[in-house]
């Protein structure tokens, strides 16, 4: 059967039964993790040196330990995935990481001829503002569904320069980031801009967007989370301080808590003080 025919029989039978093909519970969240799950079991069968069952692995010093349930974020939406565990604790599964929690940053092809501009120093300097920004994506979640966020911040500042949100993970989403950025703040010289791998960011959409604007791109290294420090230290603040305090009834009421978060407290008049990275 070719890939073709195997997509079209999962539609029509997808379409037969009733069931969407995106959003939450559809079709392409159901064979994500099909997938990854496919993928954790050969991880653990290469980790203990054989299969499931397997009489061959009793008595070997090492054996299955069940599983633990564990959501990550993707680019189809949250998916809840069973990760394998060992009995010693020593099976450290590389397609989702343990202290992973999102898989929004799929690696693209073309990440690897763009080069690092940043190189981790996210210091302040209120000579260097619009010189360098960093983005990232996260996530708030309401009772009708994801509200994902996409933040540029300006790294000798610290402030949150531009900013979108949108129930999707599509390149738009950081697309209208970036704008936002340089049409509130029309830096007068290139801008480097710097993220993770992420398809979103790689995209030739996005690369398109930043050359009409003359931003430079510049990316790290895939799964460091220091590679974007700056980053993951305001979604670290935004979570703690407002979106995970509480269940937002709405998408709308949780892009108001976004908004009144970056411009009543994060983003002051005037200056911005570092945060620890």
């Amino acid at each position: 059967m070719s890939d073709e025919q195997l997509v079209a029989m999962l539609v029509e039978r997808a379409r037969s039964e009733g069931l969407q093909l995106t959003g939450q519970g559809g079709l392409l969240q159901q064979l994500t993790k099909r997938v990854l799950e496919s993928a954790l079991e050969g991880e653990i069968i290469d980790h203990l040196g054989h299969e499931k069952h397997d009489p061959a692995g009793k008595n070997n010093g090492n054996s299955r330990n069940g599983t633990r349930a564990k959501t990550v974020l993707t680019d189809v939406g949250p998916v809840e995935v069973k990760v394998p565990r060992d009995a010693a604790g020593s099976f450290e599964p590389q397609i989702v990481k343990k202290r992973q929690w999102r898989l929004t940053a799929i690696p693209a092809p073309r990440a690897a001829a763009r080069p690092d501009l940043v190189l981790r120093q996210f210091d302040p300097d209120p000579a260097g503002v619009d010189t360098r920004w960093c983005s990232d994506i996260t996530y708030a979640l309401a009772e009708e569904g994801w509200r994902y966020l996409a933040t540029v911040i300006d790294i000798a500042s610290r402030r949150v320069v531009g900013w979108a949100t949108a129930d999707h993970l599509r390149t738009d989403l950081v697309a209208d980031a970036l704008m936002a950025a340089c049409r509130q703040r029309r830096p007068a010289q290139p801008v480097i801009f710097h993220s993770d791998r992420g398809c979103q960011y790689i995209s030739q959409q996005f690369t398109y967007l930043a050359t009409e604007f003359g931003v430079r791109l510049s990316v790290g290294r895939t799964g460091q989370c220091w590679e974007n420090a700056l980053a993951e230290s305001f979604f670290a603040t935004i979570k703690r301080e407002s979106l995970d305090t509480s269940t937002w009834p709405s998408r709308a009421a949780a892009r108001t808590a976004i908004f009144d978060f970056i411009g009543g407290w994060y983003n002051p008049p005037n200056t911005r003080p570092a945060l620890a990275a």
